[in-house]
C-alpha cells in the first residue's frame, strides 16, 4: 500500500512539474518574413521572455522580452537599432507582428520546429 502510493506521488508530481514548468511559448518557432526565414528559440521565466532569432545572416538576442498570458512583447538590435516584436500565441502558432513607422506592421506567423 505504502509502495503504491510512492509511485502516485512520484507521477502525479512529475505530470504536476512538467504541467506548470513549461511556458507554450517554450521552444523553437519558425516563419519567413517576406523572403527572410527566422527561427526563434523562447524560453519564458515567469513573465520574462529571453532567446535569440537566428537567420541566414546570424543570430540575435532577444532582449526586454515581457509575458502576459498568450500575448508577449521582445526587441531584437540589428546593426544599433532595436525592433519592437509584438506577439500573440494563437492555438498552434504565434502571430509575431513588427510596428513600422507609417503606423503599419509587418506581420509573420510561426509554426513549432517539431524535434
Amino acid at each position: 500500500m505504502l509502495r503504491r502510493l510512492f509511485v502516485f506521488m512520484v507521477i502525479a508530481f512529475g505530470v504536476l512539474g512538467f504541467t506548470f514548468g513549461s511556458s507554450p511559448i517554450d521552444g523553437k518557432w519558425k516563419g519567413k518574413m517576406g523572403e527572410l526565414e527566422l527561427v526563434f528559440t523562447f524560453t519564458v521565466n515567469g513573465e520574462v521572455l529571453t532567446g535569440t532569432v537566428q537567420s541566414p545572416m546570424g543570430e540575435l538576442n532577444i532582449a526586454n522580452g515581457k509575458v502576459s498570458g498568450d500575448n508577449f512583447t521582445f526587441d531584437v538590435d540589428v546593426n544599433g537599432q532595436s525592433i519592437n516584436h509584438v506577439c500573440k500565441k494563437i492555438d498552434e502558432t504565434i502571430s509575431l507582428k513588427v510596428p513600422e513607422m507609417q503606423g503599419n506592421a509587418t506581420e509573420c506567423i510561426l509554426t513549432r520546429v517539431k524535434e
